[in-house]
């Protein structure tokens, strides 16, 4: 995580101060109070984080403040996993909040700065926002079909902080100011079948019909305009369906889930899964902690949430769960596993 920590409060103090005399300005605060974010992490500090310095010097930032976090992130993961860099054959990664287009991508950066494989097949996300993540480790486990002697590294780095626009003001905007956060994750899929984590059984994608505008870029000079309208929830769960025959297919009904890997969204979205799905409120206990504490990530959510899953909310071995990442299309990503643990416990 970046290492400025900003307390919702103090961003909500600096907000009113900022734009004191905007029209329904109060209402606005309201709808960042009912996100339930407690604390998010960002590349600035609070001081700067309503400047906008061009975009030139945005993608300065990105580039290299996000080679920075991936690399910490990527050692920390290979550490875990204990898997040298030589041993990966495939390398995924989800970056949904740059502030322009860049070519190359980060994904060469990030190679070059460490010791990969400058042989390692990669392959870029950046255009599936908060879902990626879970896209990510859906790609991950069709490559091992076909390379089952090798290793994916998925990484989600999104620096969510530089695509604030300080002259927009809609309630979308205020949305945007009081939920993302910025961060950087990643993990090892490993083609052996060894170590302890999430075992995947399969995977499925679903595109809700004529959701498009429920959640989009749009841009100008200035960069991304990220924009949410009230329809996103109702149309999310307009594909919930789609969960529900996947998890019939893998003959799986939900009442033999023990445990949910969810992208946190907003509350509204946690709501909506547990409520689809009859479930326990528990099982989504990780999902709303990540949310409190770091905010939406974006595509990293998904592997926040997996993080708490190993640490402080860990399966049983051999317990079936679920793992699920939504956004912009609308699209649902969902994929499901078995907990494993490395001594069979």
């Amino acid at each position: 995580m970046p290492e400025h920590v900003i307390a919702q409060d103090a961003l909500l103090e600096a907000l009113q101060a900022r734009y004191a005399g905007l029209d329904m300005l109060e209402r606005k605060v309201r709808l960042i109070r009912h996100t339930t974010v407690k604390q998010r992490y960002f590349i600035t500090p609070l001081e700067h984080l309503f400047s906008h310095d061009g975009i030139a010097s945005r993608v300065e930032d990105y580039i290299r403040r996000g080679t920075s976090l991936a690399v910490k992130a990527i050692t920390r993961a290979l550490m875990n996993a204990q898997v040298s860099p030589a041993d990966i054959g495939s390398f995924v990664l989800t970056s949904c909040t740059m502030p322009a287009v860049i070519l190359p991508g980060l994904d060469a950066y990030i190679v070059n700065h460490m010791e990969l494989p400058h042989t390692v097949r990669r392959l870029p996300i950046a255009q599936m926002g908060c879902q990626a993540g879970a896209t990510a480790l859906a790609q991950a486990h069709q490559y091992l079909l076909g390379h089952p002697n090798e290793n994916v590294l998925v990484c989600a780095l999104e620096l969510c902080s530089l695509n604030v626009q300080p002259n927009d003001t809609d309630d979308s905007a205020f949305v945007t100011m009081g939920l993302f956060g910025d961060g950087c994750y990643a993990t090892v899929v490993r083609g052996d079948d060894r170590g302890a984590g999430l075992h995947i059984l399969d995977t499925s994608q679903y595109l809700v019909p004529d959701t498009l505008s429920d959640m989009m870029y749009w841009n100008d000079e200035l960069g991304n305009h990220f924009d949410t309208k009230r329809e996103v929830v109702p149309g999310l769960k307009r594909g919930f369906h789609a969960i529900h025959t996947f998890l019939t297919t893998c003959h799986c009904p939900p009442s033999n889930l023990s445990f949910l890997v969810s992208h946190t969204g907003g509350p509204r979205v946690m709501n909506a899964v547990i409520e689809s799905l009859g479930v326990e409120e528990r099982l989504i206990a990780a999902s709303r902690e990540s949310l409190c504490e770091v905010g939406n990530l974006s595509s990293a959510s998904v592997l926040d949430v997996l993080t708490r899953t190993f640490d402080s909310y860990r399966p049983h071995h051999g317990q079936r769960g679920l793992l699920l990442g939504f956004g912009p299309g609308s699209t649902i990503e969902m994929m499901l596993g078995d907990w494993q643990e490395s001594g069979g416990k």
